[in-house]
């Protein structure tokens, strides 16, 4: 049995590794160029996490352009908006496809362009299928049939030079993971299942748009890598609490991802796959 000399040795030792493996940064010190003739950049799921982040980088680097976050919850809203007079919040459940359309109605109804599209809605459960009044299946809703939704109501919106980020697993994409004649997974659902369908339709979302659309925008997948966000609090405790640990060991700052996502999508027209650190 430890003692307690050795525990708290143990202990003083895990918190100068991590010291030494993340420095302490001012929020979105990191230089990014970012074009500026950007006026309308629109988020969705940008109350919490990394598109949160994104939303603080953009408002903070971009002082002019219009800022609007998509989100569930009012209260998660109200300091950010409160802090930055540039960011406007709508409020909508980004499981329903309905939503998601009277969404881009009323951003519609302000907003005649848009620069910069980024998704970033999302959920971490090991719930089972579980259907919307809609009939879709909540992750799926949540991390394709949404985004793709989102992209094709807001094409009109688009211009040369606009650019979409689709924020989940930009490196895990496999064809031959796909139920091809079960895709929406009413008969074979499972975790890993879902995940791999979400995953590798939006690789072929953002071939297929920019396919259509026009090689002159840009649409990323982007791998955000290990990030220390709360999307852990809904695992079982005996899965959250490790996977937190390896977070705040391993894992990087939402306002670290979000200058390597921004970043990241000012790269080339077209559509790619994108790496944690920006690459493709």
């Amino acid at each position: 049995v430890m003692t307690k000399q050795p525990l708290v040795l143990v202990f003083l030792l895990v918190f100068i590794s991590y010291v030494s493996c993340h420095t302490i940064e001012e929020p979105f010190s990191v230089h990014a160029h970012l074009p500026s003739d950007v006026t309308n950049i629109l988020l969705v799921g940008g109350t919490s996490g990394i598109g949160r982040a994104m939303a603080e980088y953009y408002a903070t680097r971009l002082p002019r352009a219009s800022v609007t976050i998509v989100g569930r919850s009012e209260n998660a809203a109200k300091d950010i908006i409160a802090k930055y007079r540039n960011i406007t919040f709508i409020q909508a459940d980004l499981s329903l496809m309905s939503e998601v359309r009277r969404v881009v109605e009323v951003y519609k109804q302000s907003h005649h362009s848009l620069d910069k599209l980024v998704l970033s809605q999302g959920i971490l459960t090991l719930n089972g299928r579980t259907e919307t009044s809609e009939g879709i299946d909540y992750k799926l809703a949540l991390h394709y049939y949404g985004r793709m939704l989102f992209i094709r109501e807001l094409q009109p919106l688009f211009h040369g030079g606009s650019r979409v980020l689709s924020i989940l697993d930009g490196k895990g994409g496999d064809t031959s993971k796909v139920e091809w004649d079960d895709m929406d997974l009413k008969r074979s659902y499972g975790t890993l299942a879902a995940a791999n369908h979400a995953i590798t339709f939006n690789d072929i979302m953002m071939q297929y748009f920019s396919e259509t659309m026009g090689h002159d925008i840009a649409f990323t997948h982007a791998y955000p890598g290990i990030v220390r966000t709360t999307l852990t609090d809904n695992l079982p405790w005996f899965m959250k609490y490790p996977a937190q640990f390896l977070g705040y060991m391993m894992g990087v700052s939402p306002e670290e991802c979000a200058v390597n996502m921004a970043q990241g999508m000012e790269g080339t027209n077209g559509w790619r796959c994108m790496d944690d650190e920006g690459n493709t």
